[in-house]
């Protein structure tokens, strides 16, 4: 509720053009009051809209949100605004609570995959000795072209 505020003071007029001020107990007149409620009713019902949301998406096609709530003020209630159903606003268009949005495009997604050898012989008949693999990560981009390849080896062992 919002208060309206005025200067009291009691004084005397002691002359045409003069005029002293006094204690309020020196005033046989009750004191007026200084303060008084003013803006008592609510306002009429309207649309409430709170702040948008990030994009659901950093590339391509996303969506946002926002609250979208119908609201009055209300003067006796401690935040002054009251929550109201979404009937109460009928009169006015409801605002759109989420909408598309679109940050940037996002990248081509490459066809790549693991292309894995088996284990070559190993380079020795008895003994410590090693084995080796081609691993290769690979983009088919025409017929066959590799955009990595990898030579992996591990220590084998033989025995006869």
């Amino acid at each position: 509720m919002r208060e309206q505020t005025r200067q009291v003071q009691c004084v005397q007029r002691t002359s045409q053009t003069n005029v002293d001020a006094l204690a309020d107990p020196q005033c046989v007149q009750p004191t007026p009051a200084r303060r008084q409620a003013c803006n008592t009713h609510s306002c009429p019902p309207v649309w409430t809209t709170g702040p948008w949301s990030q994009c659901s998406r950093k590339c391509g096609n996303g969506l946002r949100k926002r609250t979208v709530l119908c609201t009055s003020t209300d003067p006796s209630a401690r935040t002054h605004t009251r929550t109201l159903p979404d009937g109460a606003c009928a009169g006015s268009q409801k605002p759109a609570s989420q909408e598309s949005c679109f940050i940037k495009r996002c990248q081509k997604q490459r066809k790549v995959q693991w292309f894995v050898s088996t284990w070559q012989e190993c380079s020795v008949t008895c003994g410590r000795g090693y084995q080796a693999r081609f691993i290769k990560c690979a983009e088919k981009v025409c017929t066959v072209q590799y955009v990595l390849c990898l030579r992996f080896s591990r220590v084998c062992q033989n025995s006869f």
